[in-house]
């Protein structure tokens, strides 16, 4: 049963993107990052209220002041807001399949944080992994393109803004990190998604709602990846990860791009380049290898 809502989570964070870009032909890339966050945020209050209270969690040694607290939750809410304005923007100019690989980055910024800052050990896995991904994320952004041409490319410039969506990402997970000991992880999703989706809807003052004629399975479709894609495949697979190894977790993070790269293939047609297929395995198996090297914190003589 486990197992099943970790793929269930895979298979909507995989068709997710390809959801995403069929609804940006109809509205813009803010409103529809906007809309996708308020209704996340709106789901994850909605489970904050009906969550039965848990038992008492056992606060870190280091837990934040309330200011330190405020910061953080605002950084991260920035970052999600932010990240999903760019990823909505590269998809209007590359694949679904090279800006979903390109956006894993953000494991490995987090991986850079747990060594730099939190000082975890970097073993040759790790770096091995990291090294991995760094490979073939060049290897897509590259796409074998003439250097002259290349700063030009739509193409290049869409995988440049999945880049960096995956930075901003980063700073919204590791918010999260550093947030959510002694807190309930519901309790720190809701005032980020609320500044998410204030920091989309900002954006959206500045440009239009329709790119096209007003359509409302569009905005159906809309809705249900802020509903279903950022927030019941957050739920299934913050359970799922409760009880499964770090390498099952890992591997189904892996699998995320590789699958949005197949449908994008089969159902949108997307052109696959030899350089995207060559580099999408390196990065998933480099993110991989760099989240199974984590260190595991023991609790109680269980995993925690």
């Amino acid at each position: 049963m486990v197992r099943a809502l970790l793929l269930l989570a895979v298979l909507i964070w995989g068709i997710q993107p390809l959801v995403i870009k069929i609804v940006l032909d109809v509205f813009s890339v803010s409103f529809a990052a906007f809309a996708r966050s308020l209704v996340a945020a709106v789901f994850f209050g909605l489970v904050a209220l009906l969550s039965s209270p848990g038992p008492a969690s056992v606060p870190s040694p280091s837990r934040l002041s309330t200011r330190g607290l405020v910061l953080w939750l605002v950084v991260g809410g920035l970052g999600l807001g932010l990240g999903n304005v760019l990823w909505n923007l590269s998809l209007t100019r590359t694949t679904v399949g090279a800006s979903s690989v390109l956006q894993m980055g953000a494991n490995i910024i987090i991986a850079l944080y747990g060594i730099l800052v939190l000082q975890e050990r970097c073993t040759a896995l790790r770096t091995m992994g990291l090294l991995l991904s760094l490979g073939g994320m060049f290897i897509v952004s590259w796409n074998g393109e003439d250097v002259s041409a290349l700063a030009s490319s739509r193409y290049f410039q869409g995988n440049m803004l999945a880049l960096a969506s995956g930075i901003a990402f980063s700073l919204c997970a590791i918010a999260q990190k550093v947030s959510v000991p002694g807190r309930s992880s519901v309790s720190v999703a809701v005032p980020i998604f609320a500044l998410s989706a204030l920091t989309c809807g900002t954006t959206a003052l500045f440009g239009p709602v329709l790119v096209s004629g007003f359509n409302p399975a569009m905005l159906a479709a809309l809705i249900l990846t802020g509903l279903i894609g950022m927030g019941l495949g957050n739920v299934l697979f913050t359970e799922s990860v409760r009880t499964v190894t770090a390498s099952v977790g890992a591997a189904a993070l892996a699998a995320c791009p590789m699958v949005s790269l197949v449908c994008a293939t089969l159902m949108l047609h997307e052109p696959t380049s030899a350089y995207l297929l060559a580099g999408a395995p390196l990065i998933c198996a480099g993110v991989a290898a760099a989240i199974v090297s984590e260190p595991v914190a023991i609790a109680g003589g269980r995993p925690a």
